[in-house]
């Protein structure tokens, strides 16, 4: 008999134009037998359940006129986000995740309660994982919002009667808002591509993602026109995604080291412009004005506790090295929280602020992060509970630049 502990994880993301939020929910421990399967990293898996991944690479018009987006969920949208986060893991070694039914309504209708207040009212103070009613903008939240379902994800989980609530679940939620001037604005395929790789590139979004657990998930992606914008130039988009694990997932590991992005990984952002919780909030850099590169996840479910040494981030184009910082349980400045990083897991986080990565726009030449379209080489050593010493390498490559 095996013991597991049921949590729903929620994190939370913020941008420019590009929010996610969350809480750590936990609830009762339940004892339960199945067969667990181990996963060997950076050997890309295979599922005959899932959508090919190459609709994520077809995603067809990436600029539409505004007006001509349907404020409604786009399920086309929705797959391509779904498809990524697949993929993402599938390529590093993970286990698929399946499209279901049941979550995918779940956040659907959670996007859509949010889509509900966006398009009536400009919220000043938002939870976007919450549905409780908030008195300022009473008309539009809680129940009196006809997509009311429930004030958490743990509460609309159990509403749903969602057979595999008792695993547990991840929600993530991202939510952008474009405005052109000629009315041109990104389509709900390529938006959902981005925003799901904003997610890949904002840590406590990431280990969330990379559960070996995860087996099924939902998306939603909705459009609508933004409270007190120029409808005919402005399109606001909430993405919405729950993972969860199964009876027969819950005790999936991984074998060795895991690492997100792993060996040819490629199409990553190359800036994280902020996030909530802040992962550096220890330094108080400000993100949204400097910004570092697409962060390396690094976690050994099998061991207590790693201390990573020895990191070099190099350029391989530019003959570079990157200058990097450490981030673990060591100096995690949200230690002692529902988001803490366990000893087992690390993350590389790329300085780039000597970097002029910035193609385009009033920021061109200053730092975006890594460069686009760039290849980097990863490597570091392991120490593994204070005995073993294992190494690593492997390159990946960015896509294009992220501002």
């Amino acid at each position: 008999m095996n013991t597991l502990t049921k949590s729903i994880t929620t994190v939370m993301l913020s941008i420019p134009f590009l929010t996610t939020c969350g809480v750590l929910y936990k609830g009762e421990t339940k004892k339960l037998s199945s067969v667990s399967t181990i996963f060997k990293p950076h050997q890309p898996t295979k599922s005959k359940n899932i959508i090919e991944p190459d609709i994520v690479s077809q995603v067809g018009e990436t600029e539409i006129k505004a007006n001509n987006i349907t404020n409604e969920n786009h399920s086309q949208a929705a797959a391509v986000g779904s498809i990524l986060i697949s993929s993402a893991r599938q390529n590093c070694g993970l286990g698929a995740v399946t499209v279901d039914t049941e979550l995918t309504k779940i956040a659907t209708q959670h996007a859509q309660y949010m889509q509900y207040i966006f398009a009536n009212v400009t919220p000043t103070a938002f939870n976007a994982h919450n549905e409780h009613e908030i008195a300022a903008i009473k008309q539009w939240t809680g129940q009196n919002n006809p997509y009311f379902s429930g004030v958490t994800i743990t509460d609309r989980l159990a509403n749903a009667q969602y057979s595999n609530r008792f695993y547990g679940a991840v929600e993530n939620i991202s939510h952008t808002v474009l405005f052109n001037s000629i009315g041109k604005v990104a389509s709900p395929d390529y938006v959902a591509q981005t925003l799901v790789k904003s997610l890949l590139s904002a840590p406590y979004h990431l280990r969330s993602l990379m559960l070996p657990t995860l087996s099924h998930t939902g998306s939603s992606a909705v459009a609508y026109s933004p409270h007190g914008k120029v409808a005919d130039k402005s399109k606001g988009y909430i993405f919405v995604n729950i993972s969860s694990p199964t009876y027969n997932t819950h005790h999936d590991t991984v074998q060795g080291i895991f690492t997100y992005p792993c060996d040819n990984t490629i199409g990553t952002h190359t800036a994280l412009y902020d996030e909530s919780p802040n992962p550096v909030a220890r330094t108080k850099r400000d993100l949204r004005t400097a910004p570092i590169g697409q962060p390396v996840y690094i976690n050994i479910p099998s061991a207590q506790h790693i201390i990573v040494r020895n990191i070099r981030l190099y350029d391989i184009q530019r003959t570079a090295k990157v200058k990097v910082e450490l981030l673990d349980y060591r100096n995690d400045p949200h230690k002692g929280t529902n988001h803490e990083l366990k000893e087992n897991e690390a993350f590389i986080l790329p300085i780039t602020d000597n970097h002029k990565s910035c193609e385009v726009g009033a920021r061109k030449g200053l730092n975006c992060g890594l460069y686009g379209h760039s290849e980097y080489k990863v490597s570091f050593t392991v120490l593994v509970d204070g005995k073993k010493l294992e190494k690593k390498q492997f390159t990946f490559k960015t896509g294009n630049v992220n501002y």
